[in-house]
């Protein structure tokens, strides 16, 4: 119903009041007062209906960008009167729920399915807690704060990735028996007893067919661990970051799906995260630094010296074919393996001199769509 309806209906009432006190007409004045007892419910229904506190929670398995999210709420009436014909916005979804009624101090849970456009950490969500009245022609909303989260990864962006499956190195001192997060063991051989040895590791079949006691020898299964260096420079905000965000999270999918671990350097830090863990630091990640990724590396250049398989995802402006990146020099007499990737599939001179000058120093490069 349009807006304007409201009005209409209130200014007829008036002037069918001045009508009826002037000629003083009484089926008028019932007329009247029917019509403004209708506007006035329709005004005042709404508002009672969102008045009174109201709790909600909200739960949702993380997901991708572009996937469906299956929402499942729960909303609590902590008033002293049930509450009816409510519809509960999801502004950030584009979506709204119709509540037909929640009774006074019960609970009612609502499912749905929204599309998860865009990436991101969402704690204590806001959602619009909307009441309308009869014919529609007033409506009343308030600000309704939940509990829960919900996660949304970025998409991924596939680019040439020459991840490295786990190495493995041969098991000396601990002759057979080991342990350890993310390591695991594969077979080498057989060789004869030598005292010191686990019974655990002898390997019965041999020893049984040879009258003396083998030992099966093991390897040791050591994971690379990869370091991630996304550039967050504030002037990367938009489509560019963007890119680098969605590759960032292609490269710790696959890596981690060879057995390999990865983690992401934030803010001077870099902490061990599981997949999920480091794809829902990406859901948040934002550009909010002051210096590009070229000066953060330099800053703390001591710190990325200790490790070995390094990742940098930035953009290719014509500054970084510069003597601020003679600091790669560096990484590379300290035997430390870098790659870079690009974001944008857009190849300028200056992409291309950069790429193939990166090449020459034995730098994998990659560009991103």
């Amino acid at each position: 119903m349009p807006k304007y309806t409201k009005w209409v209906l209130f200014f007829m009432a008036v002037f069918l009041l001045f009508v009826a006190i002037n000629i003083q007409t009484g089926w008028l004045f019932v007329l009247d007062f029917t019509l403004l007892s209708f506007l006035f419910t329709a005004w005042i229904f709404p508002k009672i209906m969102t008045y009174g506190e109201i709790r909600g929670e909200i739960y949702a398995q993380p997901v991708f960008e572009e996937e469906n999210l299956d929402i499942m709420a729960r909303f609590k009436n902590l008033s002293f009167f049930n509450k009816y014909f409510l519809f509960i916005e999801f502004e950030f979804f584009k979506i709204s729920l119709f509540l037909p009624s929640l009774p006074k101090k019960k609970t009612v849970e609502l499912s749905c399915k929204a599309k998860a456009a865009k990436r991101g950490v969402y704690s204590s969500p806001e959602l619009t807690l909307k009441a309308v009245g009869p014919a529609g022609l007033f409506e009343h909303k308030k600000k309704l704060s939940c509990k829960g989260r919900i996660v949304v990864y970025p998409s991924l962006n596939p680019f040439p990735l020459p991840a490295q499956s786990s190495s493995p190195v041969p098991l000396l001192s601990d002759k057979g028996v080991f342990s350890g997060k993310g390591d695991g063991e594969e077979f080498a051989g057989i060789r004869d007893y030598t005292p010191g040895d686990s019974l655990r590791s002898v390997h019965w079949p041999s020893s049984a067919k040879t009258g003396k006691l083998m030992i099966r020898e093991t390897m040791k299964i050591h994971p690379f661990l990869y370091t991630l260096y996304l550039d967050q420079n504030q002037r990367r905000t938009g489509y560019s970051f963007e890119i680098s965000v969605k590759q960032a999270a292609y490269a710790i999918h696959e890596i981690s799906k060879t057995g390999n671990w990865v983690q992401i350097f934030q803010k001077g830090k870099t902490e061990l995260k599981s997949l999920q863990g480091n794809l829902e630091l990406l859901a948040g990640i934002q550009a909010d630094q002051a210096f590009p990724l070229n000066e953060q590396i330099k800053l703390y250049l001591p710190f990325i010296q200790v490790k070995k398989d390094l990742i940098f995802f930035t953009d290719v402006p014509e500054r970084f074919i510069s003597e601020s990146w003679v600091f790669i020099e560096e990484l590379l007499e300290m035997e430390i393996r870098i790659m870079v990737v690009f974001s944008g599939e857009n190849r300028t001179e200056a992409s291309r001199l950069l790429s193939s000058w990166l090449q020459l120093k034995g730098i994998f490069t990659a560009f991103g769509a």
